[in-house]
C-alpha cells in the first residue's frame, strides 16, 4: 500500500537553483528522430535550513522547443513564463470558457475565448451577474454589479452599497440610457432620489474667478442656448437664455393655494408675485395701506412711503409733459413742467 518513487539529490554542498530531479517524455518525430516533447523538473530555490523553498516546472514543446507552461515558485504560480502566446483556460460544468487568458493580446475573458478589451465579461443568459464585493463582515464595502439585460427586466449596470448591512442599489443604468442615483427605476435621463438630494459643482482651483465658472449648460443642435452658472469674485449667479423666453414658474399644477414667486436678497424678501397676479415690492400683502408698491394685473397701482414722496417723476433735458392722463386710448389731460412751473 502507498507505493512511491523518490528522486534524491544527495549533495555535499547544496545550493540555490540546484536541480533536484527531472522527468523527460521522449518520442520519435515524423522524420524518425528521437525528440524531447515534454519535461518536468524540480529545483531548490532556497537551500537554507529551516526556510527551504522549492520550485516545480512543467515544459512542453511549442514550435519545436520546450517552453515553460507552468512554474510553481515560492511566492507565485506562473503560466506562460516564456511569453510565447500560450493561453490559459478554465472550463466550468456548463461554460467552456469560464475563465480565459488571451496571452497574445494581454486580455482576460469570462464567458468568452475572444475578449475584445483588456477585461470582458460575456454571458447570453438573462439575469447573469458579475459582483465585485468587498465584504469583510460588519464593515461592508462597495459592490459593483453588472447584469445582462436582453429582456429589459434588469439594469445593465448597478453600483450596490452594503454599508447599511443590506444591499442598496445606489447607481443604476438601464438599457434605455436612463441613469438612476438612489433608484433602480429612473423615470428620466438622470433621476436622483434621496431624503436630501444634492448636485455639487466645485470650482477645484479654490477661488471664484472673474467670470461665471461653474455652469450647467443647455445645448441643442450643437449650440448652447441656456446657462445656469455661478462664479466671479463677488459670487454672482447667472441664468441665461440665448433664444426665446425665460420662464420662472411656481405651482404649475395648481396643487397649492396662495402660491407666490418670491424675490429674496440678503436672506430677506424684497418682492413677490402672488397667485392673483399682483406684484408687490416692499410688501407681503396686497392691502393698500402702509409702505411699498402694489401693481395688479388690472392696471391698478398703489405707492406708499414713510416721510418721503411716494412717487418721483423726473423729465430730463427739456420742458414738457410729466404725466399723461388717457381714457379709451386718448390723452385727456396732462401734468407738465415749464422751467420751474408745474
Amino acid at each position: 500500500a502507498g507505493p512511491g518513487m523518490d528522486l534524491v539529490r544527495d549533495s555535499g554542498s547544496p545550493a540555490d537553483d540546484d536541480v533536484i530531479g527531472y522527468t523527460r517524455f521522449r518520442a520519435d518525430n515524423d522524420a524518425g528522430d528521437e525528440h524531447n516533447f515534454c519535461f518536468m523538473q524540480a529545483k531548490i530555490l532556497d537551500a537554507s535550513d529551516g526556510s527551504e523553498d522549492a520550485g516545480f516546472e512543467f515544459k512542453a514543446n511549442k514550435d519545436g522547443t520546450n517552453r515553460s507552461r507552468l512554474e510553481v515558485l515560492s511566492g507565485e504560480t506562473v503560466f506562460n513564463e516564456d511569453s510565447v502566446d500560450v493561453d490559459f483556460r478554465v472550463e466550468g460544468n456548463s461554460e467552456a470558457n469560464l475563465l480565459f487568458i488571451d496571452a497574445g493580446n494581454d486580455r482576460v475573458g469570462i464567458g468568452t475565448n475572444s475578449p475584445t478589451v483588456p477585461f470582458e465579461v460575456k454571458e447570453e443568459n438573462a439575469g447573469f451577474q458579475t459582483i465585485l464585493d468587498n465584504d469583510n463582515g460588519s464593515a461592508k464595502g462597495l459592490k459593483v454589479r453588472i447584469k445582462a439585460n436582453d429582456s429589459g427586466d434588469f439594469p445593465i449596470f448597478q453600483a450596490v452599497s452594503g454599508s447599511s448591512g443590506s444591499d442598496v442599489e445606489v447607481f443604476t443604468i438601464l438599457d434605455d440610457g436612463k441613469v438612476g442615483i438612489g433608484t433602480t427605476s429612473p423615470g428620466a435621463e438622470l433621476d436622483i432620489e434621496s431624503t436630501g438630494p444634492n448636485i455639487h459643482l466645485n470650482d477645484s482651483n479654490g477661488v471664484l474667478a472673474g467670470a461665471i465658472t461653474s455652469r450647467i449648460l443647455m445645448q441643442a443642435s450643437g449650440s448652447i442656448h441656456g446657462v445656469v452658472g455661478f462664479g466671479s469674485s463677488v459670487g454672482n449667479m447667472a441664468v441665461t437664455n440665448t433664444q426665446g423666453d425665460l420662464f420662472l414658474q411656481a405651482d404649475t399644477n395648481n396643487a397649492h393655494s396662495s402660491s407666490a414667486i418670491k424675490f429674496t436678497v440678503d436672506n430677506t424678501e424684497r418682492a413677490r408675485l402672488n397667485a392673483s397676479g399682483i406684484f408687490l415690492v416692499g410688501k407681503t400683502s396686497a392691502s393698500a395701506t402702509g409702505t411699498g408698491v402694489i401693481c395688479d394685473r388690472n392696471g391698478q397701482s398703489f405707492f406708499g412711503a414713510d416721510t418721503t414722496s411716494p412717487i418721483v417723476v423726473n423729465r430730463n433735458n427739456d420742458d414738457g409733459n410729466l404725466v399723461q392722463f388717457m381714457q379709451a386710448d386718448s390723452v385727456e389731460g396732462t401734468i407738465s413742467v415749464s422751467g420751474s412751473t408745474v
